[in-house]
């Protein structure tokens, strides 16, 4: 996944290699990109910021439609059940494939063979975010504070099963902590909860974290879940420094239904990547607190399966909506 010169670069070459001729395998119809959640929020705007690059690459009229419920389970099966012919697109988040694993066995759906991957688009870094009154200010000392002060450290989460819920579980059996959890309703919830000291700690979205911090009530980020450092979030070091091969980022990418042939998946996943190197769409993902990425179809499919890998254990231990 290149970064920003690199996508700058690459974008006029894809741009020019789509046009009509190169577009002509895709059916006339509009396409449709789904989103798994209502108006307004972090997987609209991502979708929504990729429409009119993707008019513009495609020749197509674009249209955004919305299907909230379930954690995005309603939208992935209208997705999975449509024609593979490169007219209706999902744009989930790595909750939204993991959700399955957390809904009965009826509402199962496989995120790594009910679709055909077409390009990641989005990264959205998890931050470690501790209350101003917690004695640490590192990884190393907040674990060894919650190991001398057994049952007296709790963390917040924006709900069971929730990614930071999920985060919180895995820096637990990673290092061999023990604290109590709190789940509030939302994020934003949990934001004030650990400024206020409610709660001593909290594993939540990159914008979440800015809200917690920005309160002004002394709460500080102490490490990001990503690979390495991530310039969202200058000074503050990834979590792998302390705990080698710790990881939790929100992947944003596009999928197909499943069987979509490969001439489209070629066709979408160009036109995203040149979307991915428009300035504009780049600043809006930033401005959200996401890293922008242009990964491809293989990359996509091995991120969801590194996914499943590394989280089902997770939720598996949590015994959670079985």
């Amino acid at each position: 996944m290149g970064g920003a010169a690199a996508l700058a670069a690459l974008g006029p070459a894809i741009g020019q290699s789509i046009g009509t001729a190169h577009a002509q395998g895709l059916s006339d119809r509009p396409i449709k990109i789904v989103v798994p959640y209502g108006p307004g929020g972090t997987s609209d705007i991502v979708a929504r910021a990729l429409q009119e690059p993707l008019r513009k690459a495609l020749q197509r009229t674009l249209v955004i439609e919305n299907k909230a419920g379930a954690t995005g389970s309603i939208a992935a099966r209208y997705v999975a059940n449509a024609p593979p012919d490169g007219t209706t697109v999902l744009v989930p988040n790595t909750g939204n494939v993991l959700a399955p694993l957390m809904q009965d066995k009826q509402s199962f759906i496989d995120y790594r063979t009910s679709f055909t991957p077409i390009a990641q688009v989005a990264d959205v870094p998890m931050v470690m975010v501790i209350s101003g009154d917690m004695p640490a200010a590192s990884v190393a000392e907040f674990i060894a504070y919650v190991k001398a002060n057994p049952g007296k450290v709790n963390y917040g989460t924006a709900g069971v099963g929730s990614f930071g819920h999920l985060a919180g579980e895995l820096f637990q059996r990673m290092t061999g902590t023990k604290m109590e959890v709190v789940p509030y309703s939302s994020g934003s919830q949990t934001d004030v909860a650990v400024a206020n000291g409610e709660v001593k700690m909290m594993i939540n979205s990159l914008p979440d974290a800015r809200i917690a911090i920005g309160l002004g009530k002394g709460a500080k980020a102490i490490a990001v879940t990503t690979a390495g450092p991530t310039p969202l979030m200058p000074g503050v070091p990834p979590m792998s420094d302390t705990i080698p091969g710790f990881l939790a980022v929100n992947h944003f990418g596009v999928l197909a239904p499943p069987k979509t042939p490969a001439n489209i998946v070629a066709i979408l996943g160009d036109a995203i990547r040149s979307s991915m190197a428009d300035e504009a769409v780049r600043e809006q993902y930033t401005k959200l607190g996401l890293e922008p990425r242009s990964g491809s179809s293989e990359e996509l499919a091995k991120l969801i399966a590194d996914d499943y890998a590394r989280w089902e254990p997770v939720i598996a231990s949590l015994n959670i909506g079985k």
